[in-house]
């Protein structure tokens, strides 16, 4: 006979989550209304039009390396709290996934396949297909998402909402900076924001939430330390080996790889494996 828990014990629904799921579906009605319509063209020409006034901005936000240079940083957060990372990499690899299956099924045409003349301000290379949905703002939104809906294991209640708003601001600056390089319609990004939430949405359930926690345990293992650092250079290297779309944007890529290698030092120091402790006991010794 199956144990009944008592009404005391049992888990309280966070109303939050059911907020989210609204706002992830209103992000596809949306998407459904807009779907590279007049609605969708007006509007993408309204906030394209703001390109050549930040168009080092909307270059930098808009780089390929922009993703590159999150998780540089969502690894500097986890060389404390390695949660953070833990989640960026389960949000990109199960929202990836998403979005790569939204671009081939759909197969979309981008604003510069469509539009050319003074309606259409491009930064950097004009990409032309598979336009739907957003990945960028999908893995924004959804960190977003999470950070908003899991509670911090440290830190204020201000210092948690700031993390969030921070994120959220964030996410939307991304999302308008592609608009504004030429990249995506609006739409894309509603998208992108619908499947994000979503993501964030599983993240952040009960399961979700151990396979968070059972991830960042992973990440500062023997064997995980080595492939979190494995991974820190590689993102760091690619800001330097990657051509950026736009001129305006090389500095920012160069800028940002160094500290991505000091990162990637910080993990190997604090999470070190037998191997690596030896060398680093050496090292103090001799210093």
């Amino acid at each position: 006979m199956r144990k009944q828990v008592p009404l005391a014990h049992q888990p309280v629904p966070d109303p939050r989550l059911g907020l989210a799921a609204a706002f992830a579906l209103l992000c596809m009605a949306a998407v459904l209304v807009l779907a590279q319509g007049a609605g969708d063209r007006w509007l993408f020409e309204q906030i394209n039009g703001w390109g050549p006034r930040w168009s080092q901005a909307a270059a930098a936000l808009s780089m390929p390396g922009v993703v590159a240079s999150v998780f540089v940083l969502a690894a500097a957060l986890g060389l404390r709290q390695p949660v953070v990372p833990a989640a960026l990499l389960l949000a990109a690899l199960g929202g990836g996934f998403g979005v790569q299956l939204m671009k081939t099924v759909l197969a979309l045409p981008r604003p510069a396949a469509v539009l050319d003349g003074p309606a259409l301000h491009v930064i950097g290379v004009a990409l032309k297909a598979r336009s739907m949905p957003s990945g960028q703002a999908m893995l924004f939104v959804a960190m977003a998402t999470m950070a908003w809906l899991v509670p911090a294991q440290a830190g204020s209640r201000l210092q948690r909402w700031g993390t969030a708003a921070a994120l959220s601001l964030l996410a939307l600056a991304v999302a308008a900076a592609q608009v504004m390089a030429g990249a995506h319609w609006p739409s894309d990004l509603l998208a992108g924001a619908g499947l994000g939430l979503l993501v964030g949405l599983l993240l952040a359930t009960a399961r979700g939430r151990r396979l968070v926690r059972a991830l960042a345990a992973a990440l500062v293992s023997r064997a995980g330390s080595r492939v979190m650092v494995a991974l820190v250079v590689a993102a760091s290297s690619s800001l330097w080996v990657t051509e950026p779309t736009d001129p305006q944007a090389a500095g920012w890529q160069t800028l940002l790889a160094l500290p991505g290698l000091l990162v990637a030092l910080g993990w190997w120091r604090l999470h070190p494996d037998p191997l690596t402790a030896g060398l680093w006991r050496r090292v103090a010794l001799r210093s």
